[in-house]
């Protein structure tokens, strides 16, 4: 539904202040609209980290943190993405359970 980007902190690496990239889709189609963006401004598919799990994002760096955001990422603060990220996980543990009846009980 929307693609999410925290400001640029420095962490300490040589690139730089990054910031991180986030679908807030859960799952194959959060993946599709991630890569799809990332495409769009010059991100390689081989950058994504964590593919296919809750924490699945790019590191930005550099004049791709104001790219994003020009194509229309959404910046909101770290904490806003971790609680995107918790969402997602909810969605990655229930696939991992498989189907529960109402009492709890596997399917």
């Amino acid at each position: 539904m929307a693609i999410f980007i925290d400001p640029p902190l420095h962490w300490g690496h040589r690139f730089g202040p990054s910031s991180h990239l986030l679908s807030d889709l859960p799952g194959l189609d959060g993946t599709c609209e991630l890569t799809a963006f990332g495409h769009d401004i010059g991100l390689m598919p081989g950058w994504l980290q964590y593919q296919g799990r809750d924490k699945e994002h790019y590191d930005l760096f550099g004049p791709r943190i104001n790219w994003a955001v020009e194509a229309g990422a959404v910046v909101v603060h770290r904490r806003e993405l971790v609680k995107i990220i918790r969402q997602k996980r909810v969605f990655y543990l229930s696939a991992e359970m498989g189907p529960h009846s109402p009492s709890g009980e596997m399917v």
